[in-house]
């Protein structure tokens, strides 16, 4: 062996004996193994461990991030809670794709942990959320969606069978998004988050609802709006389709339309005026009446002195029959009778009308007419007497002959007017008004 022919010198330089050196490197080994277990555990201590999403630290940490998972819509937001064990600190840093406190690409999340996705989808459409302390973090997977639409509302919201173009408005459309008409998708152009157009057919008359569908991940759809599709036939006393389009209404006094609506689609009454252009001559009219001079809002309701506030409305059918109409004041401008008015139809005023405008409102569900009386009194054999009358074709865009009064005394109908209020808002509602000029007055 080597250890035979090595000769081992003490500290006087003499020489060990053999069996002496061989007992020494034993020895030696022994000692020199020791030190190297030493120095592994030393470094041991050193070396970071991995256990699924939590990471060790020198003082053994691990951090532990929940929900382990989460599908979040954009513009939405979950809250992240982190269990720090194995340190005696427990406060983390919160970072989104190891970005501390997240960015507008990728979401935010708070020093508490409220993670907010972003307005729009990043690609890919997952982040990490990791909560950190020295030397370990955890962290949790999200998954982001496309949000859930919501519509406030569509117009036309009334319109003639046969194809048709819709404006629906409404919050977080994105791009892809589809309108659904009865259910079926609609050719659809996104123009905004929110708004949208759509365009499609529907030959059958009936009530219909729309809803918005925003496109995968997280596909989801809004809630409905109905629309009236009314029928092709729109003339005179009309029967065929004009009868089954207002068919839908009830009959009675104040009877539930059931979503019919009274004239097309492009009535003025019927659209929604807040994007229109401004009138070129608006300022000067606003200045002839007076821009500083209040303004009355006649609305209501209730009793006045024993008068009911507002003007009543019956719905009649066939079951109607038609009465003799006599005028006292404009017959020269005024439709002719006969017409279907009960003789109990209320009049403006009721139960005590006195000798207000007194009129008289009637929409037949089986002709489509609107029937609307001024200054009106039933006689004993069920007649009337009238200062003037106008007859309303419901299925049509129609005026009055230029010039002509009807019961609102200025050539328009009484009944859309409240109508249009009861749809939309009045900051987007065609309203009628009367100023001291017959020059400032809307027709």
């Amino acid at each position: 062996m080597l250890l035979a022919t090595i000769t081992i010198l003490d500290q006087a330089g003499q020489g060990v004996p053999a069996v002496r050196s061989r007992r020494f490197m034993r020895n030696l080994s022994a000692a020199a193994l020791f030190l190297v277990i030493v120095l592994l555990e030393g470094c041991a201590s050193t070396i970071p461990s991995t256990n699924g999403k939590t990471s060790g630290s020198s003082g053994g940490a691990t951090v532990t991030v929940s929900p382990n998972g989460a599908s979040v819509r954009l513009g939405a937001s979950q809250i992240f809670t982190a269990q720090v064990t194995g340190s005696s600190g427990s406060s983390v840093t919160w970072e989104v794709n190891a970005i501390a406190g997240g960015t507008t690409t990728t979401g935010t999340i708070t020093s508490s942990g409220t993670y907010t996705a972003p307005a729009a989808l990043p690609n890919p459409n997952s982040v990490t959320i990791t909560a950190a302390i020295a030397g370990a973090s955890g962290a949790s997977a999200v998954t982001l969606l496309n949000p859930t639409p919501a519509i406030s509302a569509v117009t036309p919201n009334s319109f003639v069978a046969g194809s048709f173009s819709l404006n629906v408005t409404g919050s977080s459309f994105v791009n892809g998004a589809v309108v659904l008409f009865g259910g079926s998708p609609l050719n659809t152009t996104f123009v905004s988050s929110t708004s949208l157009t759509a365009a499609g057919s529907q030959p059958t008359a009936g009530t219909y609802a729309v809803s918005v569908s925003n496109p995968a991940p997280g596909s989801s759809s809004s809630a409905s709006i109905n629309v009236q599709v009314t029928s092709q036939g729109s003339g005179g006393g009309g029967g065929g389709g004009g009868a089954l389009a207002c068919s839908v209404m009830s009959t009675g006094q104040g009877a539930n339309l059931n979503g019919f609506v009274p004239f097309t689609s492009q009535n003025l009454w019927n659209k929604d005026i807040s994007a229109a252009p401004v009138d070129p001559n608006s300022a000067s009219i606003i200045s002839f009446i007076g821009a500083s001079d209040p303004v009355h809002p006649d609305f209501g309701s209730g009793e006045y002195n024993g008068s009911t506030i507002g003007i009543p409305y019956t719905v009649v059918g066939s079951q109607q029959g038609f009465v003799a109409i006599t005028f006292n004041a404009y017959g020269d401008e005024s439709d002719p009778g006969p017409m279907p008015i009960p003789a109990t139809a209320p009049i403006e005023g009721y139960p005590n009308p006195g000798s207000g405008d007194r009129h008289v409102l009637v929409l037949d569900n089986n002709n489509c007419w609107l029937y609307e009386l001024y200054g009106s009194s039933v006689n004993s054999d069920g007649s009337w007497n009238a200062g003037s009358a106008a007859v309303w074709d419901l299925l049509a865009d129609e005026q009055r002959p230029w010039t002509w009064t009807s019961a609102d005394a200025a050539g328009l109908p009484t009944f859309p007017a409240w109508f249009a209020m009861t749809k939309l808002p009045p900051a987007k509602s065609t309203t009628r008004f009367a100023s001291r000029s017959n020059r400032a007055r809307p027709r």
